[in-house]
């Protein structure tokens, strides 16, 4: 700490002035030369330019100027200045650092000089003409066993941009915003120390030319080895056939190195079907491959684990496989299902197919010129805008919207997000007013323009009927052509109505319902409904629970008559961190891909309800006096179906599993034998994912055993 804090008193004759000061490892070198810092393969050959680092939202400019020799390893460099004259002139010194041989840690130091907007900080990073700037960064995450004994997850261990070039990678480690980035610069996060100056960092490696991210990460973080499982197929999908991986280990350590492997796949049943231990000795920078085969089902989920033994440490990793057949949609006209966001990983077209096979038919943003006619998917539109903006200046902004959204072919424009979202009383009425003049706005334009596009109300938070009484108040009801909400639901099962509570699923559709039903009916939206699986969150599902829920969000929502149910959201992450790691963050985990794009048991349980949806006609809710049963009656092209399940263990997850068990582990505690009449000589049962089963019948009468995971069966009697 010393040491640095005289960086700032020290004077900068004390520098030396050359060029040409330089840096050397083995594989990476540094050196200054005319002003800007230029990084090098072991044999000097240029890599990457770091030239100014430029203070977006501050005016100080900064130059490497002068560099002085601290070590063999370590060098010392000073930046000049260029600012508005009124301001005063930060010092800022960085010190570079070389280790391993082949890699370099960057270390800048900035005095406290008034106050300076840091966030938008951006070092200048120009690739040299053999090397290439790679688009998207590696998001490294580390798994980690909960030692509160709940689910194991993953912590974030670091994001990584790739600069290639001809016989050697140069990869950075970035300390800042991994989407604030261009093809000349990154983003710096400074961070104020102790000492009052600020402080960021960032660190380079080189590696051969195709090094393993994993086996990046784990040599920038000093681990002896790294595992992976790969597949070499997009979300780890089959639609039919034995499902196939390989499992890789790298040895990172430097010397032989000995390890066991454990490997074990289980499927949603619980069962093992595969485990493997061996003993890998392998050389130096050696990487061993071993092959697996799951056995072939028609339909399913399997958990992958692959742990690696070191000197009795353990590293390990996850991801899932899945066996999703084809299904050819027989009515997708009718359908009401759609997809609230998507990122397009592996690629758009490669998201697009999955969307299109598990069921989804609309949209909520897109242009509908492209995605109808290529994949049959419409296309909505959705917009926000702030409600802080002065009233002209947000009436501009919506005309505009209104005018792109109706040359895309948008049927319908959801405009405005959750305004009313943890707010006052005061400031929902006076959003509210805001609101309805931009509504009021809108509808003139519409009117002037002959625009087609169906104009809904924003997406309200939860069940507010506050807000949604605002719209009538202020004379905006019978300008709006949907209702649009967002329902939530806490750790309750998906079909809880409960008036106390406002986060429950079912409750919140109903109160929407019976208000609009009282002031003139309207089509209802859902425009973002999820199961959320935050690890070892008591809020949130387990992957498991997730797959229950996720396929009675949508048979609910089709029975409650809405206009449209769209699931949030397609992949785990955020929109400004695709890929991104957050254990603690319960945005990170709406998908029904994981964040590695393999497939959550609710992605199954999503094709399994649109599948059942097909076509599908609403008759009634199904419940037997004396019991816990429930259910849904459906006329379907397959014959009358029943959707059934048995709530004996109540509606409240937390309070049933007070932690998150493996998705492998049937979190029901209580079977309840049911009869039921059938006049056919079996049943067709299928189960949350859509796995199938024949169960006979005997004398007209059937035996079904249910709990809270619903079952849907074709063949009974009612």
């Amino acid at each position: 700490m010393k040491q640095i804090l005289l960086l700032f008193v020290l004077a900068v004759s004390s520098f030396a002035a050359q060029d040409h000061s330089l840096l050397k490892g083995r594989d990476i070198g540094l050196f200054l030369q005319k002003g800007r810092l230029v990084l090098t393969n072991g044999k000097g050959v240029p890599l990457l330019f770091l030239d100014k680092l430029k203070l977006m939202w501050s005016s100080p400019v900064f130059f490497p100027e002068k560099a002085r020799e601290l070590s063999q390893d370590r060098l010392e460099v000073s930046f000049r200045t260029l600012s508005a004259p009124e301001v005063p002139s930060p010092i800022l010194k960085a010190q570079y650092t070389i280790r391993n041989g082949n890699m370099l840690k960057m270390e800048y130091f900035l005095s406290d000089s008034g106050n300076l907007r840091l966030g938008g900080s951006m070092q200048e990073m120009n690739p040299a003409q053999s090397t290439g700037k790679v688009g998207k960064p590696f998001k490294s995450g580390l798994w980690t066993r909960d030692a509160k004994g709940g689910v194991p997850f993953e912590t974030g261990d670091g994001t990584y941009r790739i600069f290639q070039g001809k016989t050697e990678d140069l990869w950075l480690k970035l300390s800042g915003n991994p989407e604030f980035t261009n093809p000349w610069s990154e983003h710096m996060a400074f961070r104020k120390t102790e000492g009052g100056y600020y402080a960021a960092s960032m660190e380079f490696a080189v590696f051969p030319s195709g090094t393993a991210p994993v086996k990046a990460a784990a040599l920038f973080h000093g681990r002896p080895a790294a595992l992976e499982v790969a597949t070499g197929r997009d979300f780890n999908l089959w639609s039919s056939g034995k499902p196939e991986f390989t499992v890789r280990i790298y040895n990172t350590s430097g010397k032989e190195l000995a390890s066991t492997l454990n490997l074990t796949v289980r499927d949603f049943d619980g069962r093992t079907v595969l485990s493997r231990i061996e003993k890998k000795n392998l050389s130096v920078d050696g990487t061993a491959e071993i092959p697996c085969t799951i056995p072939e089902e028609k339909r399913g989920i399997y958990f992958v684990e692959a742990s690696l033994n070191v000197s009795g440490k353990e590293f390990f990793t996850r991801t899932n496989l899945a066996v999703l057949p084809e299904y050819k949609y027989i009515s997708p006209e009718t359908s009401r299902i759609g997809m609230a966001a998507f990122f397009p990983i592996p690629n758009e077209n490669a998201v697009f197919r999955l969307m299109k096979r598990i069921g989804v038919r609309y949209l909520r943003n897109g242009d509908n010129r492209i995605t109808l006619p290529r994949y049959g998917i419409i296309s909505l539109a959705h917009s926000n805008l702030n409600p802080n903006e002065k009233i002209g200046i947000l009436q501009n902004k919506a005309e505009a919207m209104l005018d792109k959204f109706e040359q895309q072919n948008n049927p319908a424009w959801e405009f405005g997000n959750e305004w009313d979202m943890r707010k006052s009383r005061e400031e929902k009425i006076r959003n509210a007013e805001k609101y309805s003049d931009l509504i009021k706005a809108l509808a003139k334009r519409k009117q002037q323009k002959n625009a087609r596009i169906r104009l809904l109300s924003m997406g309200i938070a939860g069940p507010d009927i506050f807000y949604l009484e605002q719209f009538r108040e202020n004379g905006i009801w019978d300008l709006l052509d949907g209702i649009v909400i967002h329902p939530g639901r806490g750790h309750f099962t998906a079909d809880y109505d409960n008036p106390k509570e406002f986060w429950c699923y079912l409750g919140a559709i109903r109160k929407v319902r019976e208000f609009v039903k009282k002031y003139g009916r309207k089509p209802i939206y859902l425009s973002e409904v999820y199961a959320a699986t935050p690890p070892n969150s008591r809020w949130n599902d387990s992957l498991r629970e997730a797959a229950d829920n996720t396929f009675l969000t949508l048979v609910l929502a089709v029975a409650e008559g809405v206009e449209l149910v769209e699931f949030y959201q397609m992949h785990d992450g955020v929109w400004f961190n695709h890929g991104g790691v957050n254990p603690k963050n319960s945005e990170y985990h709406y998908g029904l891909l994981l964040r590695d794009g393999a497939p959550k048991p609710s992605l199954l349980a999503f094709a399994a309800a649109a599948e059942a949806l097909d076509g599908a006609k609403f008759i009634r809710f199904l419940s037997r006096p004396g019991t816990k049963l429930r259910g849904l009656l459906f006329e379907t092209p397959r014959g009358p179906m029943a959707i059934l399940y048995d709530r004996t263990d109540g509606f409240h997850q937390a309070k049933l599993n007070p932690k998150q068990l493996e998705p492998w582990v049937n979190h029901w505690k209580t079977n309840v034998k049911t009869v039921f009449e059938s006049d056919r000589k079996d049943v067709t049962v299928l189960d949350v994912l859509g796995r199938g089963r024949m169960i006979p019948v005997n004398r007209g009468k059937v035996e079904l055993e249910l709990n809270g995971s619903p079952l849907v069966v074709y063949g009974l009697k009612f």
